[in-house]
């Protein structure tokens, strides 16, 4: 990664119920730690990384994950799906607010690496016509 790149990534960890001193927080039972390079003005990219299905009780915690790094106002926010199995409709609601949020702070967000499954609701729901969506085609 190089030193342009802020990158948010998440381990498992013990179970954390709170933010704590470090910037630490919980997304699903698993502890996420943010890394970030020191740099001079706006950061240049993001990559939050979606480990585990977005959808049901863990649409809350991950909205907060986006929120925050959408608050970083960076030139572009990158979504890593590839290892999202599925998502639900208030998953979706929640990336256009972020994919909103992200264009009035002038950057982009980017859906990067969606599976077959979560493709095809992105298509069925005609959403892959208004959010960014790395690889995107007609799903099968």
């Amino acid at each position: 990664m190089s030193a342009d790149v802020t990158k948010l990534s998440w381990f498992r960890r013990s179970a954390a119920t709170e933010a704590d001193e470090s910037g630490s927080w919980t997304v699903g039972g698993s502890k996420v730690e943010k890394m970030v390079r020191a740099q001079s003005g706006r950061v240049p990219e993001i990559v939050v990384e979606v480990t585990g299905a977005l959808a049901g009780s863990t649409v809350e915690a991950w909205s907060h994950t986006f929120t925050r790094a959408s608050d970083s106002r960076p030139a572009r926010l990158i979504i890593d799906l590839a290892a999202c199995p599925s998502i639900d409709t208030a998953a979706i609601v929640i990336l256009l607010r972020v994919h909103r949020q992200m264009k009035r702070s002038g950057g982009r967000l980017l859906l990067r690496r969606p599976g077959p499954a979560v493709l095809r609701l992105f298509y069925v729901a005609r959403v892959d016509q208004v959010l960014e969506v790395e690889g995107s085609g007609r799903p099968q």
